[in-house]
Formats: C-alpha cells, sequence, structure tokens
C-alpha cells in the first residue's frame, strides 16, 4: 500500500460524516493496524 492510499484512507475516513465516532475509531483503529503490519513487513526484509 503507498503513501498516497494511506492518505486518500484517511481522507476518505475523515469526509466520510455519516459514521458515528466508534464506526470512525474502529476505522481508524483498522488503518493503523494495516500500517503497523504494513511496517513490519518492511522491517522483515
Amino acid at each position: 500500500m503507498t503513501t498516497e492510499r494511506v492518505i486518500e484512507m484517511i481522507d476518505k475516513l475523515f469526509a466520510d460524516t455519516s459514521c458515528s465516532p466508534a464506526e470512525t475509531r474502529d476505522k481508524l483503529h483498522a488503518l493503523i493496524d494495516h500500517i503497523q503490519n504494513c511496517l513490519a513487513a518492511l522491517k522483515s526484509i
């Protein structure tokens, strides 16, 4: 996943105001988990 893609996902997350705070938090946690997994994968190369 590219940096641009991550930024798009963050922009989309905050643009989607129909989400409840709990949904927004869950999406943000999922995104953070994904970023951490990507970083771990890069470190293992």
